[in-house]
């Protein structure tokens, strides 16, 4: 097998040996892959990995680009097989390959020069050595291209390692007087911090130690030249000291001591931090981010921005605690919560920071100069209610040098200068980390045993509090509210009492400030700072579930862009990267108390909303077929979560023209992402209100056509052929009343298809025949590509495949000037059916990949997994069954997630054949029944263009194992539900891989 060589220090490489390095496709194979290579040693489960990598998404959505991703990573790794485990749960990369990774050889480099520290003591050189390796191998941070969550912190884990061992090394090489050598490894470390005055003065101590004088000054040279263009500032008097001491010095000594006299440092001077009484949890990756802030000469002013409740100044002090020895004249906090002028900002900070009365220092004129030669962080709490006093920030920047700002505030500052730190809630529970590890549920198990000594987080209480963090976002502040109750009620009914009231999460605690002493309390404080337009505004917005778009809000809710953006600012509604703005769940529950408070603008906010959402879906149902049909998709994705509230509100207002619009403009959109059970409940429940003549005031024959028709489609999918026949029949009764020939075109083409799946190919070629007609009266070119194309399947189910090849290759041409990607990739797959059935295997596997790179690309998972059987099938003909079952595996993963009982049985059968040519008689005697049995329950048929082929195979089971065995074992599979089934094929599949 290829050694392979793998860099994530620095530039990320993958080198495979006597062959050039592999190009990735793009950042997120590479993420993919670092996140096996660094848990190596685990099987990683695929539903974590997903969540991990895509954390904002919905779990299908987030599974499916997992699916992709590590097709594609499969597809780039040399002998992937042999690198990369898979089984239907979980992911891993082989430990025990061929391969050598940067990370793991510096991990062990450490791991041998700690044990040898223990060892070898009075003979360090073997550290040294290995110390040495291991710094060697450190190229750069890790993958620092990369700003995946998961990734931080382990890449400031092994970054501190690094500095660990270089200051580690550094010590030793000066212990066994190897001063030049130490000096190389300490201009290492200047490197990583040029502004850290210590560092400077250290290597000038090695120099000087050496007799190198030249190398003095020239370290002390870098040191003024990077100080005064980075910060604009001289050495500190302590550098220039140990300076003039070094030159005067006049050969090399053992020890030269470098600090300062003793005395009290300016930052014994300031107040006491305040001091937290309870333990700080979570929030690693904030740190971090804050980190890599402070940390930057450019950032000088950091505004922590989050709504009441989100541990914005918990988070702050936890952030000064390690950085406090980066800053000699200390830290500051000023709390500023108790101020209500402006005017008096600057005396607070002056009393705190520059130790002056309030009365000396109440001007910033006098406030600047007692900062000016401070070397200081300022950390500035609660700046939201005096934002009047934010332009004194920008002064102290320009005329104290040395001073950083950390502040924390309800909305920005409106700074040139500010860099911005939006925190949310601490992340939720999912259910691929223990509970153990979640910092939400830490937070809530912490506050609950201080309520109740007695309390344990036991399997049955885990549930309920996962469902409590999520409930609350997050929010610290809500969770420890909802700790507190565990005297008296089980997490259950806590999560059963926010779920009703949001003046459940209130406490009695004394310590508390009066505006964090109730989460209503919070959203009142920041209520109370809105304007009366901005207020209405804001409740009219709690109608949306799920975020909205700018004009979704200024239909539904009038808001205008000033209104929106200063909603934002007050952290009121949030605006994530897409452009999307977002109501937390317990500010939407406040704001729609509000709203409540006001039916007639509740029930006009909510027909505004419906209104809205159903003239989208009008002309996504437009698009859809089209060349914008993606992104329409796209669109509808994201929301989803709005559509499901306006259609239960118009359900429950028994407005039914709007109900059976909206429903049936939506049924595409349902079938190509696969939710077809929750569309068909939809337009069942909106037909079944269509029939009470009261209520269907509005509703046009077209309309409620439409909706059957989706019906039709919807139920088809589901397997329930019996119904889908009522429901296209009814349609097409209402096109003919109508004397729709587009609708006629449209059901007569639906009923065409559920013939074809029954096998009935003279009535599915009348209806497609009838259908083309109708679709050429009326001139549309798309019915006519899906009728030719539907004739076209029937001659191939037929056998006759030269007459589908003319049809298929007339239907491809079509689409293709029309230009719609997944019309294309379904004339294509179409085509290398047609193109295998013919043996023009070379032809038949073109035209089949182009199909599924196009149907990757716009994520259709549905037509997907259609062209997925299609190349199992062309490797199964054509002998590469290692590439059949790798194709038959991730069709059947797409399956159990979108139940598909009709196209399942397709890749069942597959499967089972597979499993022959395996020579495997008994399991695929058992999948043969298992696909019988769903093709019994859907009313279908193996397509006539198959049966011979697997006639064969059986023929060869029951000769391997006798007719008995093997119909006994057909019956055991004829009696699986559909789960059960694709869980028995991957099962085989598996074993074999």
């Amino acid at each position: 097998m290829t050694h392979l060589t793998i860099t994530l220090f620095g530039e990320f490489s993958l080198i495979p040996a006597d062959k050039p390095a592999v190009n990735m496709a793009g950042d997120r194979p590479i993420s993919l892959l670092a996140y096996l290579l660094l848990h190596r040693h685990t099987a990683v489960s695929r539903q974590h990995l997903a969540y991990t990598l895509w954390p904002d998404s919905s779990d299908s959505q987030a599974r499916a680009n997992l699916r992709n991703l590590f097709f594609t990573l499969r597809q780039t790794i040399p002998d992937a097989d042999y690198f990369l485990a898979a089984d239907s749960m979980t992911l891993q990369w082989r430990a025990d390959a061929d391969y050598t990774l940067d990370v793991a050889e510096f991990e062990a480099a450490l791991a041998a020069a700690k044990t040898a520290t223990a060892e070898t003591a009075a003979a360090p050189t073997d550290t040294i050595a290995l110390l040495e390796t291991a710094v060697s191998l450190y190229k750069g941070d890790l993958l620092p291209g990369n700003y995946d969550d998961w990734i931080i912190p382990r890449r400031e884990e092994l970054r501190q390692a690094y500095l660990d061992a270089l200051h580690q090394l550094v010590a030793l090489l000066e212990q066994q007087q190897d001063f030049r050598a130490a000096a190389r490894i300490g201009q290492r470390l200047l490197q990583l911090d040029p502004l850290d005055e210590t560092a400077y003065v250290h290597l000038m101590r090695l120099h000087a130690r050496s007799g190198d004088r030249a190398g003095v000054r020239r370290v002390y040279d870098q040191c003024v030249t990077t100080l005064r263009r980075e910060l604009d500032v001289e050495p500190a008097p302590t550098t220039q000291a140990a300076y003039e001491q070094f030159l005067r010095q006049e050969a090399p000594v053992a020890v030269v001591e470098t600090t300062p006299p003793a005395a009290t440092p300016p930052a014994a001077r300031l107040r006491p931090l305040p001091q937290p009484g309870t333990p700080f949890i979570g929030r690693e990756v904030e740190l971090a981010h804050l980190a890599e802030w402070l940390a930057d000469p450019g950032c000088r002013l950091i505004t922590i921005v989050g709504p009441g409740g989100m541990g914005k100044t918990r988070l702050a002090l936890e952030t000064t605690v390690a950085h406090q020895r980066i800053f000699p004249d200390g830290v500051a906090f000023v709390d500023l919560a108790p101020i209500r002028d402006a005017g008096l900002v600057a005396a607070t900070i002056a009393q705190v920071a520059a130790h002056s009365a309030p009365e000396r220092s109440a001007h910033p004129s006098q406030l600047i100069p007692a900062l000016a030669d401070k070397t200081l962080l300022l950390v500035i709490d609660n700046m939201e209610h005096v934002l009047d006093a934010s332009d004194l920030l920008p002064e102290i920047l320009h005329g104290a040098p040395g001073v950083k700002l950390l502040v924390t505030s309800r909305q920005r500052l409106e700074l040139a200068e500010e860099w911005l730190f939006d925190l949310g809630g601490l992340p939720l529970p999912d259910a691929h980390t223990p509970p153990a590890e979640n910092s939400a549920v830490a937070l809530f198990v912490q506050a609950a045993k201080r309520a109740n000594r007695h309390f344990d987080l036991t399997a049955a209480e885990e549930t309920a509090v996962g469902r409590i963090c999520r409930l609350v976002g997050g929010i610290p502040l809500a969770l420890q509210l909802a700790a507190t109750w565990v005297r008296v009620l089980s997490c259950a009914e806590i999560a059963q009492e926010i779920e009703r009231d949001l003046d459940f999460l209130a406490s009695s605690q004394r310590h508390l400030p009066e505006r964090q002493r109730s989460m209503r309390a919070v959203f009142d404080y920041a209520w109370q700072l809105l304007t009366p337009t901005e207020q209405t505004v804001g409740r009219r917005l709690a109608v949306f579930r799920g975020g909205f778009t700018r004009e979704a809000a200024e239909s539904a809710a009038g808001a205008s862009l000033p209104i929106l953006s200063a909603l934002v600012e007050r952290a009121l509604v949030n605006r994530s990267g897409d452009g999307r703005y977002h109501l937390h769940e317990l500010v939407r529950q406040y704001l729609l108390h509000k709203l409540l408070l006001t039916p007639a603008d509740d029930q006009e906010a909510r027909q505004a909303h419906a209104a809205y959402f159903q003239s989208l879906a009008a002309e996504a149902h437009a698009q859809l077929e089209g060349p914008e049909g993606m992104r329409w998709l796209a669109q509808l994705d994201a929301e989803i979560d709005n559509v499901r509230a306006a259609l239960a509100w118009a359900l429950e207002n028994r407005a039914a023209a709007v109900a059976v619009s909206l429903a049936g403009q939506l049924w595409r959109f349902w079938w190509w992402r696969g939710y077809w059970r929750e569309g068909l409940d939809w337009l069942e429940k909106v037909l079944a209100l269509a029939d009470d003549t009261a209520a269907a005031d509005g509703l046009t024959p077209t309309t409620l056509a439409l909706a059957y028709q989706g019906a039709g489609v919807l139920a088809r999918s589901s397997g329930d052929y019996a119904q889908a026949r009522r429901y296209h029949q009814a349609g097409l009764t209402i096109q003919q009343q109508a004397g729709n020939g587009r609708g006629m075109a449209a059901s007569l083409n639906s009923l065409g298809n559920l013939a074809l799946f029954e096998a009935d190919y003279a009535e599915a070629e009348r209806c497609f025949n009838e259908s083309l007609a109708h679709y050429r009266q009326v001139d549309n070119e798309r019915g006519q590509q899906s009728a030719l194309n539907n004739l076209a399947i029937v001659a191939m189910y037929r056998g006759d495949f030269q007459q589908a090849r003319v049809l298929h290759e007339e239907n491809l041409s079509l689409v293709r000037a029309a230009g719609h990607a997944v019309h294309i990739a379904t004339a294509l797959g179409n085509l290398g059916d047609v193109y295998r059935y013919l043996q023009v295997y070379d032809r038949a596997q073109t035209v089949l990949l182009e199909s599924e790179r196009l149907l990757r690309q716009v994520n259709n998972q549905p037509s997907l997994a259609t062209t997925l059987y299609s190349l199992a099938r062309l490797a199964l003909d054509t002998g590469d069954l290692a590439a059949a079952a790798a194709y038959f595996r991730e069709c059947l993963h797409i399956y159990q997630e979108t139940p598909d009982p009709v196209a399942a049985a397709d890749a069942i059968e597959g499967v089972a054949m597979l499993a022959g040519k395996w020579a495997r008689p008994l399991p695929g005697a058992e999948l043969f029944g298992a696909a019988a049995g769903l093709r019994q329950q859907t009313g279908t048929a193996v397509p006539h263009s198959e049966r011979a082929a697997q006639q064969q195979i059986q023929a060869e089971m029951v000769t391997a194992v006798g007719e008995t065995n093997f119909q006994r074992a057909w019956e055991q599979g004829q009696a699986r539900p559909l789960t059960a089934v694709i869980h028995l094929a991957l099962s085989v599949l598996a074993e074999e891989s």
